[in-house]
């Protein structure tokens, strides 16, 4: 019986076009991988100058109005949670969530991203009542300007997180607002 030799290339683009080649040769009597073949280019060389590609965090975080003169991530993040909470409490509308008959605390989750220029986009929410994504939306709309992210000295884009609950009997609002620096920043 022949021992039969399978060549399998799967080819890639990425992004700019760049061909990768993967070879993968084995034996399909035995299914035991023989060698691989390839032909990727190195991944730090090629997104050196290339920041929406990059596996780096961010130089420095998005900031919001009044907090631009913060340099330390950590610090940046409590005076931009402090500025968001207070913003949330003054903006958000209870005497239309009471119309709701909502008792308890309601959990939102909001995503949304700040662009190259420090405006806020993309805004998405989830919550247990329509009518709560709405005016989550409506009052992260209305946020300041921030000072956009910075990564290899250029201006990006970046996710941010906020989840918010409110506790429908007492009229309280509370955020817990997160960059979600986990993320790498990926071009739209």
């Amino acid at each position: 019986m022949d021992v039969a030799e399978v060549f399998q290339t799967n080819t890639l683009k990425d992004l700019n076009n760049y061909s990768q080649t993967i070879k993968i040769h084995f034996n399909e009597s035995v299914g035991d991988t023989s060698y691989v073949e390839t032909n990727i280019p190195d991944i730090s060389r090629y997104n050196r100058n290339n920041a929406q590609n990059s596996t780096k965090l961010f130089d420095t975080i998005a900031k919001i109005k009044g907090c631009t003169k913060k340099d330390i991530d950590t610090e940046i993040n409590e005076c931009n949670s402090t500025k968001i909470n207070t913003f949330i409490k003054k903006n958000f509308d209870f005497r239309a969530m009471k119309r709701l008959k909502l008792q308890g605390n309601q959990k939102i989750g909001v995503f949304f991203t700040i662009d190259e220029k420090g405006l806020i986009s993309n805004i998405r929410t989830r919550a247990p009542h329509r009518k709560l994504e709405m005016e989550a939306k409506r009052v992260i709309a209305l946020l300041p300007r921030f000072t956009p992210a910075i990564l290899n000295n250029l201006k990006v884009k970046m996710t941010y997180f906020l989840p918010i609950t409110l506790n429908m009997d007492n009229n309280k609002v509370s955020t817990q607002p997160t960059f979600a620096r986990r993320y790498r920043y990926i071009k739209n």
